[in-house]
């Protein structure tokens, strides 16, 4: 049960009160995702300088916003839109779990500057630098995906769907279900090849593709037509 919440320049705490108030408080494990893609103006890429200090302190006011949110959300538990009142409340009988991703960036450290104006992290949570290029770790989820991309390439693409008729006549076993594991190797070539290079750039964005990919997989291996139709393709 996860709720992402991003943090941009159209981030209000209504809005992210909105979100969380979809989660299931009676659900055991529930997970706060806060995607930062807001980050410090580059001076570099403005042409005045007057607007890169319009930009400056545009960002200065929203992360004072999203910090006393964070605050309140993380450190008392309850949040509240002040002008309509709608509210959410961390309740005690979940096993929450916040995560926060900060983007990085070329001039600076990203964490550095987010824990000197989101400074409640300095003191709370492991912190950890992860890189986009990093290897996914192959699990069940990575697996399913695989097998499926493994299958799309040897059957062949057909206006980028897969060639169902093709499957269908040989009468092809669940993939799932009856497919072997593919090698931490094998699978990560398949992520590389099939993955657009716009999800590469972010942890996030890789972690949603493959979730994303899964549930695809996961509704063909119950699709009969799909699996066994012995008649001719469609």
């Amino acid at each position: 049960n996860v709720c992402i919440i991003p943090v941009h320049e159209a981030f209000t705490p209504l809005l992210a009160i909105e979100k969380l108030q979809r989660l299931d408080p009676t659900e055991k494990n529930n997970c706060i995702y806060f995607n930062f893609t807001a980050s410090l103006p580059s001076k570099k890429d403005v042409d005045q300088p007057q607007d890169s200090e319009t930009e400056i302190g545009q960002y200065s006011v929203l992360m004072t916003e999203v910090y006393w949110f964070l605050f309140s959300l993380v450190g008392m538990g309850f949040v509240e839109d002040v002008e309509t009142g709608e509210s959410f409340r961390l309740t005690g009988n979940s096993d929450w779990q916040i995560f926060v991703e900060v983007a990085s960036t070329e001039e600076a450290s990203s964490l550095e500057d987010f824990l000197q104006r989101i400074p409640l992290f300095k003191y709370i949570g492991d912190k950890r630098e992860i890189q986009s290029t990093a290897k996914f770790d192959v699990d069940k989820d990575v697996q399913i995906v695989c097998k499926y991309l493994k299958v799309y390439d040897e059957v062949g693409r057909h206006k980028n769907v897969l060639k169902i008729d093709e499957l269908a006549k040989q009468n092809a076993p669940k993939i799932i279900a009856e497919g072997r594991d593919l090698s931490p190797e094998e699978c990560h070539r398949l992520l590389d090849k099939h993955m657009p290079e716009h999800v590469k750039e972010r942890k996030l964005m890789q972690h949603l593709f493959v979730k994303y990919m899964k549930r695809r997989c996961e509704v063909l291996e119950k699709c009969p037509g799909f699996m066994y139709n012995q008649g001719g393709g469609e």
